[in-house]
């Protein structure tokens, strides 16, 4: 009766080690499908960012650019410079000086 103990105790930790193996196994698969889940989230985030940075650079731009033209004509505005319409030329001879 003792030896039929031992083998039915020797099977049971057998089917203890492979159930707690496979859960092990499933845990490492789980675990790595995980893992790899947020390193190409993280990658795609940093793509992101990385597009978003250009961008956010070129608007810049723009605006410095938009607004130091809005501040030229409003500064032209309050200096009371009007756009020339007729453009009339002065001809100058040859021999003629003009002093003060």
């Amino acid at each position: 009766m003792k030896h039929q103990r031992k083998k039915i105790t020797f099977q049971k930790i057998l089917i203890i080690s492979f159930v707690l193996m496979v859960g092990l196994l499933l845990l490492y698969i789980f675990q790595i499908n995980s893992a790899i889940s947020q390193v190409s989230q993280i990658k795609k985030y940093q793509e992101n960012l990385e597009f978003f940075t250009k961008e956010v650079k070129n608007l810049k731009i723009k605006w410095t650019q938009l607004n130091n033209l809005e501040s030229l004509s409003k500064e032209i505005e309050n200096l009371g410079f009007v756009k020339n319409e007729n453009v009339r030329y002065i001809q100058v001879l040859e021999n003629q000086i003009v002093t003060r």
